[in-house]
């Protein structure tokens, strides 16, 4: 029985659809013959004639549209925007496009300015963004909080204030400016400049880093003092209570 055309490819995508066959298919595009083979067909004047065509564009757009949609294509998508080659010439090309002296002048036209203000202050666009900045906050204070205070619920790492999550604060540890020149977190271009939204997606993005932990607003504003010297006033106290303790115990010892 003469098969039609559509009869054929839905046989043809059964069949490559098997993980065998699949796995069959992965194998040989990397060898180097099938490559050779690739390179040579893509220099044919009638393939590159086709691939100028609206109708291929259009095909090929739309195949694209529909991978990036499935589930393997997500995935992939997720896993390559993680790699360190990616982030790389992602913030690169982002340098180059925004230097452009027709993009600037576009971002700084008034127009456009208000309409970008107008969706930002949409109610929907408001709650989602401060969903997701509440969002990345509690996943911080979570981890740092059972990292270093070894609790599951967050809390100040000084006083173990723990009543509400909004009583909180990232702290640097060993003070923002001086954590510029730290090596290993100029090697994921840390910087001292970054703040509230844009510190925590830097840290989710670089696998929560050392160099941070959770204080209680008040401790955080104590250690910040200039008198205090990056120290907070109960780690004084704690040090001196315990310095007593000592020298009672050695008075005893006499």
């Amino acid at each position: 029985m003469v098969q039609t055309e559509e009869e054929r490819k839905a046989y043809q995508k059964k069949w490559r659809a098997i993980p065998e066959n699949k796995a069959k298919a992965k194998a040989r595009k990397q060898t180097p013959e099938y490559k050779a083979y690739k390179k040579e067909y893509e220099q044919r004047p009638e393939v590159k004639a086709r691939k100028q065509t609206l109708e291929f564009r259009e095909k090929r757009r739309a195949m694209d549209k529909k991978y990036r949609a499935s589930p393997d294509g997500k995935k992939k998508r997720k896993e390559y925007s993680q790699t360190p080659e990616y982030r790389k010439r992602a913030n690169k090309h982002a340098k180059e496009y925004n230097a452009r002296p027709e993009v600037i002048a576009r971002q700084k036209n008034p127009e456009r300015m208000a309409e970008a203000k107008m969706i930002r202050d949409k109610p929907e666009n408001l709650a989602s963004a401060k969903n997701e900045r509440d969002t990345r906050r509690l996943i911080i204070l979570k981890h740092y909080s059972k990292s270093i205070s070894n609790s599951n619920i967050p809390c100040c790492n000084c006083c173990g204030e723990n009543s509400h999550a909004d009583f909180l604060a990232i702290d640097h540890i060993r003070g923002s400016k001086q954590m510029d020149l730290e090596p290993e977190l100029k090697k994921l271009k840390y910087s001292s400049k970054l703040k509230g939204m844009n510190l925590h997606r830097w840290i989710i993005r670089n696998n929560f880093p050392d160099g941070f932990q959770i204080l209680c607003s008040n401790c955080n504003f104590a250690k910040g003092m200039k008198k205090n010297n990056n120290q907070c006033p109960h780690e004084k106290m704690r040090k001196e209570e315990a310095f007593a303790m000592m020298e009672e115990q050695s008075s005893f010892e006499v």
